[in-house]
């Protein structure tokens, strides 16, 4: 999500002359940070996990799957109800409620929920991990449509596809510049539309993403079409850097995408942009698709539906050949930011731990992005990748030609001014994009708590860092390799700088430092304290929050018991690490290696990454006595392994990281319910890690595959998509099982019914009615007032539907009036029965009128009360009693209704002043205070009454 803030973002023209300030006051931000919190100690462990959904909407008769690009909507709905049911809950529980927090994402169509409070370091607070995801799930699902549905799935399959989004849209927007996707699918809140411009105007090009396309059995004979129409196309200049390692009949050799430079545009020339930019050419199909876009408009130019107009002007792209055949090309940052993913963060007990967290799980990240791979298709074709995280890379690369390597420093003074404001003036090379790896160990070994012991034979990878920053940091007496680590963060500029909040306090706000930190996205983000609020009264309520370390790299699964089972697992591993001091260094390069084989189809299965042998720490008097560890000395050290052998074991010298988390599981001694579940948890990840069961992308790749609408030529038709979307929701929903996914796992149904727990009412029914048809009459008057806000109108229509509506309010006027007339009548009919009820009771005798009461207590019904008074008439008869004068009880249910005195209106002669007073009597009974203590039932209330009366009891009798 990044840095939300209230406030007017500079266009990148007026924030150059604001990097670097915003640059040297986010280093003195995080100093101010470092000083305050640097010598906490005794955090206790909390974490919690982020899940991002995208909302689709599914059209079944034409078989298509769209973007529903409402989640600000959603959102808005989620966020009321959620503050609502706290409220609610916090009155009656305490303020601990388990519920969710719901923040925007970059996508339109997107939502991000997390716990609303984060989970502890109890063993029992594993169990909660599924319970919330499963509650998340169903509280979204309860505000969608009838044709909507949110699986949890990390890309949408046909984005950028012809018509691919409700309502419909147009590419070609003025914010990203896309020939595929629209600036409509943006998230409304500012930050996100000015993160894609800053980001296309600083690298003076649009984004520019290539992902290798799988080699299906007719995708040649697509290729070969596609390279006669797109005839400029330069193979040489569009080959990424890697290469897979596959050769197969229906997978030839094929390259993984380079995650560390941007492949070169297929010409050099440049035309001038409206802007007054220097952009790329445009692929040689682009000029023909908007002459078909130009015929079009032509043709609807006077159309009265422009939704049609807008579908048409889609459907004409969606058919268009791919301008570099070979490769999947897409040209916005929403191609990569609207991914979603899974990611967990750790609460450490100090700074030590924090960094020792975030080195280790570095380690970590191209492991579990392998094992949780599921992004087998992007914008309609089979990917020769199964992971994000290079198209994300690619989608949010800001660096300049230069700094790419590609091109040599300008040389008009214009651009040379500009450049002279960004960092590195423009020119330094950067080998990685914002989204990328770690790049460097922050922590030496022994938790960050012994300083002899070093990690520098492990940092063995270029890293470029802002020389100035790392000045700074050292001279305020930041130790080198956190130094190092904010430093080369701080090589990047800005991307988002609000007007309102470029001179801040930098004792007490951290907008500076924020802005670079959450706009550098690493596979771990270590992140410090938040400030305190400058109101005391609001530090001290404030919850305290530590040093934390974010784990990153996992995409999101089908299942919440999948997202679960991996949250649950790296939470576990996370504290294996500290509690058996475990040493997984291993030379970052080979991190790299890895990130890259991580990328591979089926990686899980058909690549080896780089692990280490050993993982017990090296002995403290080794590492002092030269100030390196010498397990890295030992050749053996690191070696290739298969992920089933670094989650289960190899041979007798490396135990493999699930029987360490039995083993840590026995030496806390956990509660046998929850040892249960994380067995559920291991054993699914065991058998994904040996092949048993795959991953999501080798499932959707079978899926697709397998359909009889795939022509088998790397081309995924939109029935296909739409088919694969309806089981992907049923399965994460728990309305099919799939035991080709998850094998004897079974997944309970997620329904939106459930969402919110349901009170034990105890209204009448009466009440409830009239309450829903209130409440159903406003919700039908706001209806037709949205609708009547929705229909445009012009200046000749304004005065007839001024008119229509104040006619209508004059007609539901009318009918409330005989609503109300009817409403008089039959009140001063209640008014004549009770007189009449009342000259009855003054004939009977005390003792018959108190048995004939009594009988009456148990009835709800004014037709067997009036038969129990005929009763009492008769067995009076023939025993005259001496008139005296006795209203009838408060809870006799008919009088209940008519106590109130009738209008002043009212022309009913027979309520008289003696009547009037009765009823004032009624009323003065009815507030006498009453104990309180224990629960009394009608008939005991009934008896007090008459005791009070001085009436005697018929059971006294």
């Amino acid at each position: 999500m990044g840095l939300l803030v209230e406030g007017s973002p500079l266009d990148w023209a007026d924030a150059l002359a604001w990097l670097q300030h915003v640059r040297t006051q986010g280093i003195d931000q995080f100093l101010h940070i470092y000083d305050r919190v640097k010598d906490i100690e005794g955090d206790e462990l909390k974490w919690g996990d982020e899940l991002e959904y995208g909302v689709f909407h599914m059209d079944t008769a034409a078989r298509k799957a769209r973007l529903a690009l409402r989640g600000a909507e959603i959102l808005h709905q989620l966020q009321a109800k959620e503050l609502k049911y706290k409220d609610r809950e916090q009155d009656k529980r305490g303020p601990a409620v388990d519920g969710c927090n719901w923040v925007p994402e970059y996508g339109a169509w997107m939502i991000e929920g997390t716990p609303s409070m984060p989970y502890g370091g109890f063993t029992t607070d594993l169990r909660k991990v599924e319970t919330n995801m499963r509650l998340r799930r169903a509280r979204l699902l309860a505000l969608l449509r009838d044709d909507e549905i949110a699986p949890t799935v990390t890309a949408f399959p046909m984005m950028g596809v012809g018509d691919f989004t409700m309502p419909a849209t147009q590419a070609h927007g003025p914010v990203a510049m896309s020939d595929y996707v629209s600036d409509a699918v943006i998230n409304p809140h500012p930050r996100f539309a000015t993160l894609t411009r800053n980001i296309r105007q600083r690298r003076t090009r649009k984004v520019d993403i290539r992902v290798p396309l799988f080699r299906d059995v007719h995708t040649e004979a697509r290729l070969e079409e596609e390279l006669a129409v797109t005839s400029t196309w330069n193979a040489e200049k569009s080959r990424p850097r890697y290469e897979s390692k596959r050769d197969s009949p229906t997978s030839p050799q094929a390259s993984t995408m380079s995650c560390d430079s941007a492949p070169t545009s297929p010409s050099s020339t440049s035309n001038s942009e409206s802007n007054g930019e220097a952009m790329a050419k445009s692929p040689p199909s682009v000029s023909s698709e908007k002459k078909e876009i130009a015929k079009i408009n032509e043709e609807e130019c006077d159309a009265k539906d422009a939704v049609q107009a807008l579908r048409k002007l889609s459907l004409a792209t969606e058919h268009q050949p791919e301008p570099y055949p070979g490769f999947i090309h897409m040209d916005c940052m929403a191609f990569g930011m609207g991914m979603c993913c899974l990611q967990v963060t750790f609460q450490a007990k100090n700074i030590g731990e924090s960094r020792h967290l975030y080195d280790h799980l570095g380690v970590l990240s191209p492991i579990l992005l392998a094992l949780t791979a599921a992004t087998p298709i992007l914008k309609g074709r089979l990917a020769d990748t199964d992971v994000r995280w290079a198209t994300i890379s690619a989608a949010v690369d800001d660096r300049t030609p230069q700094e790419l390597g590609e091109a040599a420093a300008p040389s008009d003074p214009e651009t040379q001014a500009k450049y002279a404001q960004m960092a590195g003036n423009g020119v330094k090379r950067l080998p990685k994009s914002r989204y990328e790896g770690i790049s460097t160990y922050i922590c030496n070994h022994k938790q960050g708590e012994d300083p002899h012991t070093s990690t520098d034979k492990y940092n063995d990878v270029e890293v470029p860092y802002d020389e100035q920053s790392y000045a700074t940091l050292t001279a305020a007496g930041v130790d080198r390799l956190l130094a190092l680590h904010i430093a080369h963060l701080f090589i990047r500029d800005p991307l988002v700088i609000y007007q309102q909040r470029l001179h801040l306090d930098n004792a007490h706000e951290t907008d500076h430092f924020e802005n670079i930190q959450s706009t550098n996205w690493q596979t771990v983000r270590w992140k410090p304290p938040p400030p305190l609020p400058t109101n005391a009264e609001s530090a001290q309520s404030a919850p305290h929050i530590g040093w934390r370390t974010e784990f990153r790299s996992m995409e999101i699964q089908l299942t919440d018991f999948e997202n679960a089972a991996f949250t649950v697992f790296i939470a576990l591993v996370s504290r294996v690490i500290l509690t058996f001091d475990l040493n997984l260094y291993i030379p970052l390069s080979k991190v790299n290696d890895n990130m890259e084989a991580a990328h591979r189809v089926n990686a899980v299965m058909d690549e080896k990454f780089h692990f280490r042998c050993h993982m017990a720490p090296p002995e403290a008097g080794d590492c002092r006595s030269k100030g390196t560890c010498h397990l890295h000395e030992d050749p053996d050290a690191c070696e290739p392994m298969t992920i089933a052998e670094i989650m289960l074991g190899k041979g007798t010298y490396f135990p493999g990281l699930i029987p360490i988390v039995y083993a840590y599981l026995d030496h806390i001694e956990c509660d046998e319910a929850t040892r249960t579940l994380v067995q559920k948890y291991m054993c699914l990840i065991a058998k994904r890690a040996t092949g048993e069961l795959p991953t999501a992308a080798t499932w959707m790749r079978r899926y697709v595959r397998a359909h009889p609408d795939y022509a088998h030529d790397s081309v995924v038709p939109h029935s296909t998509a739409f088919d694969l979307l309806t089981e992907c929701q049923q399965i994460g929903e728990g309305l099919k099982q799939c035991p080709e996914l998850l094998g004897e796992f079974k997944i309970a149904p997620v329904r939106g019914q459930a969402a919110y727990r349901v009170p034990l009412k105890s209204d009448g029914v009466a009440a409830e009615k009239q309450a829903s048809r209130g409440h159903s009459e406003h919700k039908a008057t706001l209806k037709s007032m949205e609708q009547a806000n929705r229909t445009p109108l012009d200046n000749k229509d304004f005065s007839s539907r001024l008119a229509s509506l104040a006619a209508e309010a004059a007609r539901e006027q009318e009918g409330h009036i005989r609503e109300a007339a009817a409403l008089r009548v039959e009140i001063l009919a209640l008014k004549r029965e009770l007189k009449r009820t009342k000259e009855h009771l003054a004939a009977l005798r005390p003792d018959a009128l108190m048995a004939c009461a009594h009988r009456a207590l148990d009835t709800n019904g004014s037709e067997l009360f009036r038969k129990m008074l005929e009763t009492a008439q008769r067995e009076t008869a023939t025993s005259p009693a001496p008139v005296r004068k006795c209203r009838p009880s408060a809870t006799s249910p008919r009088t209940r209704a008519t106590t109130k005195k009738p209008p002043s209106d009212s022309s009913d002669s027979s309520y008289t002043a003696e009547d009037e007073e009765a009823d004032e009597e009624e009323e003065t009974e009815r507030a006498r205070p009453k104990k309180r203590g224990r629960m009394v039932t009608r008939g005991q209330q009934q008896r007090s009454s008459m005791v009070r009366r001085g009436a005697k009891s018929p059971r006294a009798k």
